[in-house]
């Protein structure tokens, strides 16, 4: 026998090591589906509700609660992705019977911006937004005229925002 050649103990040490690194590589993977104490108590016979979670969440499904949950924790369950679209949600909001949650994907657009601001240019927006959801992301010259803006107004995919200066 060669004296280089590995025992077979050693073969199966190495064999047993490799198995191990393969296993541990594959548990980080694959990220398991998160669940929630209340989810148990369901299963042993308490009363409890369901919520059916879908859209840009990570782990979409059927969650069970015995007690009452608020909006924020639930989103947190499942854990919705950086294109989720939060805002027509209420955080606080205690949910304490079934509901279908369907969380929409943040939907874009792009505005111009030119006239009495440091950083003309186009900007990328969440659709639906007005001309007050634009002001912080602008930089405004000191003879700008932001009063004259329409705060209120929904803009448009497009459309060019030209931000007067102040007459003097």
């Amino acid at each position: 026998m060669d004296s280089q050649s590995l025992k077979v103990h050693e073969w199966l040490a190495v064999l047993v090591l490799i198995t191990v690194i393969v296993a541990l590589a594959a548990m980080t993977s694959f990220p398991k589906k998160p669940t929630s104490l209340s989810s148990f108590n369901c299963e042993v016979g308490g009363r409890c509700f369901e919520i059916v979670v879908s859209g840009s969440v990570k782990y979409p499904g059927i969650y069970h609660f015995s007690s009452p949950i608020v909006m924020r924790d639930l989103l947190e369950i499942a854990q919705t992705t950086p294109e989720a679209d939060l805002r027509r949600y209420r955080m606080d909001l205690s949910i304490t019977k079934g509901k279908n949650v369907d969380v929409p994907a943040l939907m874009m657009m792009t505005v111009y911006v030119k006239g009495a601001v440091k950083n003309p240019g186009s900007i990328e927006i969440p659709s639906g937004s007005s001309v007050a959801d634009l002001i912080p992301f602008l930089v405004f010259d000191e003879d700008a005229n932001i009063k004259s803006l329409q705060k209120k107004r929904k803009l448009k995919e497009g459309e060019v925002i030209d931000v007067p200066r102040s007459k003097k």
